[in-house]
């Protein structure tokens, strides 16, 4: 984003005004900025940020879209009115993030074995084994009694032996042929099966809780009705938090980046369905269904 609007990004705008037809603006208003600096207008915006759970959009924000974009589309009705007041084509047709969940070739139903499932999702940046080790470091306080079958979702570019090394589990390779299927990390009592992020729809599907250190991967179960618990990371942006727990609410729970703390609200949550239920209604209303793809791609293709 910050490169939109460095003279380098601005040169690289004004070629790309020059040589496609249409611009498909994805993200923060930083990209909507770059795009009237270069002289690039009619832009289809597509706002995956903005919630309509916090912060509304500024004056000056207003006329910055409305100068630039054709049209708009919004995660929140509330965020469309304010723009359409302003004149501007905007529109609130679903979540486009819940169009945009992956499924494949992954059977997680046939590897279920006890009562309930839990999907660790441990992010994708440096700090990943690190997440990893106090998730698997909480699941293994739990009584056996209560311990769910355990299923993580390997982003692209994170290293299977590292997250092995960091929880102390050794690596037995796929057991099917499986276009998802990498393999499992066990040791005693403990059984994590290992799958691609591209099937991450899968492990949704057949679970009933997440433990989350991911950004869209979150929104995106909470939109399913699967409530998330995460651990404030000491790198996290304040704003960001406070951003993402008016959106969330109740959905997504915190708690401290401490085993015995995450395993308690691991097990109040494992036991306590009627409380999972309402949270996950709570995500279903506060993320929206799918359906903004098609009014995307229609806006992309109207002349």
């Amino acid at each position: 984003g910050g490169l939109m609007t460095t003279l380098p990004g601005l040169k690289f705008l004004r070629q790309a005004r020059t040589i496609y037809d249409r611009v498909v603006v994805v993200g923060d208003l930083v990209r909507v900025a770059g795009c009237w600096l270069a002289g690039i207008r009619d832009i289809v915006y597509l706002d995956v940020y903005r919630t309509g759970f916090g912060r509304p959009y500024g004056r000056a924000e207003r006329w910055l879209i409305s100068r630039v974009a054709r049209v708009a589309f919004n995660r929140h009705p509330d965020l469309a009115a304010s723009l359409q007041r302003s004149g501007v084509d905007a529109r609130f047709t679903g979540n486009v993030m819940m169009d945009a969940i992956p499924r494949g070739d992954y059977d997680a139903y046939r590897r279920r074995r006890a009562r309930q499932a839990v999907t660790l999702l441990p992010g994708s940046r440096q700090w990943v084994p690190e997440s990893f080790r106090l998730q698997i470091e909480a699941l293994r306080l739990l009584p056996a009694d209560v311990m769910p079958d355990v299923f993580v979702a390997i982003a692209g570019g994170v290293s299977i032996d590292a997250l092995a090394r960091a929880a102390n589990l050794d690596f037995h390779g796929p057991m099917t042929g499986e276009a998802g299927d990498l393999g499992m990390l066990a040791k005693g009592a403990l059984t994590v099966h290992l799958a691609r992020g591209s099937v991450i729809g899968n492990l949704f599907d057949a679970s009933d809780l997440v433990l989350s250190q991911a950004g869209t991967a979150t929104t995106q179960a909470v939109g399913l009705g699967v409530p998330a618990l995460t651990f404030i990371n000491p790198r996290d942006r304040a704003s960001r938090v406070r951003d993402e727990n008016r959106l969330f609410g109740e959905a997504r729970r915190i708690v401290e980046a401490d085993p015995a703390k995450i395993a308690g609200a691991v097990a109040a949550l494992l036991a306590d369905d009627a409380e999972r239920g309402r949270c996950s209604a709570i995500g279903r209303a506060r993320i929206g269904g799918p359906g903004a793809m098609a009014g995307i791609v229609d806006a992309i293709a109207a002349r």
